[in-house]
């Protein structure tokens, strides 16, 4: 029925919306009542949709999260230390299901809680906020670049959480921040290296598949660009060498020629 009513903005779609953020501080309803946030945000392929001529009014999701993003945050930062958890799960549910410009534009105010959403212990949070993020760390704005040193710490630790999806997407993130320039990423590349390398045994193929192309990624970043001097073999040295060291030595081309 709420999402019925937010579908075409009628304005009793306000007063029902009002009685979900109620129900976050629910002891009993309040993880249901986060989970239908994400109801509310995504299309349904069987009802509701154009399809079915339902009335689907353009921007919905952008006036939805407009009109109720100040809500959850000051929920956020008024309820409880056990109860938050269900606050960052309704907010990364609305925020993944936001166009992407959108999210680029309120990024900047979300960010705090965004990264508070990856120590949750809720692995479906965890997964939630990954998702969001992913797609904006292949052009990341200014505001996530002054936050890398806890994005890395954060990102790194869910590498070995027990979730395969959170380990899956974790690395994904992991090797969208390789893309980043030089002189930011290249701080960190020892400690990623160092990371990624209990994921290389991951029990599960999938895994190890997104951790060998991370990690393949991170060895490569500003490797010494192969001189005519150097011939294959020394390229490979120098190629292993970084991976092995995590870019803290590297090997001398031998004096042959190429």
């Amino acid at each position: 029925v709420v999402k019925a009513l937010l579908l075409r903005y009628h304005p009793l779609s306000i007063n029902l919306t009002d009685k979900l953020f109620c129900l976050l501080s629910d002891d009993q309803l309040g993880s249901q009542a986060a989970d239908s946030f994400s109801l509310l945000m995504t299309d349904s392929p069987d009802v509701l949709n154009r399809s079915c001529h339902a009335d689907v009014r353009i921007m919905y999701r952008q006036r939805f999260f407009t009109e109720n993003s100040a809500k959850l945050v000051q929920g956020f930062n008024c309820a409880e230390q056990e109860k938050r958890s269900v606050f960052l799960k309704a907010l990364s549910h609305i925020v993944n299901n936001l166009p992407r410009q959108v999210q680029l534009t309120e990024l900047p105010a979300l960010l705090p809680l965004l990264l508070e959403a990856l120590s949750c212990p809720d692995e479906a949070v965890q997964l939630s906020t990954l998702s969001c993020l992913q797609p904006l760390l292949m052009e990341p704005p200014s505001a996530l670049t002054t936050q890398l040193e806890a994005l890395f710490t954060r990102l790194l630790a869910l590498t070995s959480s027990p979730a395969m999806k959170v380990r899956i997407t974790a690395l994904r993130c992991v090797h969208a921040l390789s893309r980043l320039p030089s002189h930011m990423v290249l701080p960190f590349r020892a400690r990623v290296l160092r990371a990624l390398a209990k994921p290389l045994d991951d029990k599960k193929r999938l895994v190890r598949k997104e951790a060998v192309a991370a990690r393949n990624e991170w060895c490569v970043r500003d490797l010494p660009r192969p001189s005519l001097a150097m011939n294959q073999r020394d390229v490979y040295m120098v190629f292993m060498a970084s991976c092995l060291s995590g870019g803290q030595s590297q090997v001398s081309p031998s004096p042959r020629g190429g």
